[in-house]
């Protein structure tokens, strides 16, 4: 067991709901942008905002690999290790075969990555945030798939981002201001 599951989870309060939508938003309008612009990306004519958005994918490839799936795996930042190494390899096959180290399927793999990275958490984002579920976002897909299934062996976790804190800020502030109503009235 990791820490994130031996700690108790603070209900989902509406702060981080509005984050969690407005971050899943955010990922899935990358998303649409990269098919829109595909085929200038393919000619390796990418802005900055893009880039941005592949090196947030790639940070955050570790986290949907160890999170993500169906049980807690201990990977560490292997997963993003793994994925640098085949693309240098890519790399330097385009570079010997072609001459140019930016081709096809260099520009192939790494938005196949981001696209994959990002669709998968923009739908748990919302997903999350919708339903109001408590804990990580990462989880909320097979989380509710084994549910759906009847299995009820995927259990939640905390998040190792900032959605866990900003719920127990929320769940102190909201107890602070009960506190202080409830004190007020009597």
């Amino acid at each position: 067991m990791t820490d994130t599951e031996l700690q108790p989870i603070p209900p989902a309060g509406l702060a981080s709901r509005a984050g969690k939508l407005v971050v899943g938003g955010l990922q899935l309008m990358g998303c649409a942008s990269v098919f829109q612009n595909v085929l200038y990306l393919r000619e390796g004519r990418w802005d900055s905002g893009l880039w941005l958005f592949v090196i947030a994918a790639f940070w955050l490839l570790p986290f949907v690999v160890n999170l993500g799936f169906r049980r807690v795996l201990d990977w560490g930042r292997r997963p993003l290790w793994f994925s640098l190494g085949l693309l240098g390899v890519l790399i330097g096959i385009e570079a010997i075969r072609s001459g140019s180290a930016w081709a096809p399927p260099v520009t192939a793999s790494i938005l196949a990555l981001t696209v994959y990275v990002h669709l998968h958490l923009g739908v748990s984002h919302i997903l999350a945030s919708v339903t109001g579920i408590d804990g990580c976002e990462m989880r909320v897909i097979p989380y509710y798939l084994s549910r759906w299934f009847g299995d009820g062996s995927v259990d939640l976790h905390l998040c190792p981002g900032w959605w866990t804190p900003l719920d127990r800020w929320e769940a102190r502030w909201r107890a602070g201001r009960a506190a202080v109503g409830g004190g007020s009235g009597e």
